[in-house]
């Protein structure tokens, strides 16, 4: 037999603080989130506007995608969970260089969606790292096709491998 003790002198029991999914996002991480968000608006849009079945790219973008959302599914961590590593960028990298912005745009949501399917993670942390991802893939897009239109006098071999190391440094 077991007896609980109450003692009525006890404060009264307190609110265990609400989470955010509980409260919403404090006001500074919502208002950076819409800038994020905005600025990977005005960065995607008019990529994906011009998106169509005649696309090229589209089977090297299915590769590209698969490989990133499985590579995003097995991360590495650190002890204790201090750290963790992916080997997405790999994929990422990839696409940036041989996909057209159209596709580059779409890179970020199929690599995200399958690991916020089975993390189930809040749905600020997922669309912040599907904005913060696709805003970084067209970035280093820019800058890869700055380095590949350039009429620099480099080889053809040299010039992408500039524009894979500009890529990855943007990036």
């Amino acid at each position: 037999m077991t007896t609980t003790v109450v003692r009525e002198d006890a404060p009264a029991p307190v609110a265990a603080p609400a989470t955010p999914e509980q409260a919403g996002l404090p006001r500074p991480a919502a208002l950076y989130l819409a800038a994020v968000a905005l600025a990977t608006g005005f960065a995607a849009v008019p990529s994906i506007a011009q998106l169509s079945p005649d696309t090229h790219g589209w089977a090297i973008f299915f590769v590209l995608a698969t490989s990133a959302a499985v590579a995003q599914l097995f991360v590495a961590r650190t002890p204790r969970n201090a750290a963790r590593y992916y080997t997405t960028n790999v994929f990422l990298i990839a696409s940036v260089i041989l996909l057209p912005p159209e596709l580059v745009a779409l890179i970020g949501v199929a690599q995200h969606v399958p690991e916020w399917l089975k993390m189930r993670y809040p749905w600020y942390i997922q669309t912040f790292n599907i904005l913060n991802y696709t805003l970084n893939c067209l970035a280093a897009w820019w800058a890869a096709q700055a380095i590949l239109g350039s009429t620099h006098d480099l080889a053809a071999g040299t010039r992408w491998a500039v524009a894979g190391v500009v890529a990855s440094a943007v990036f």
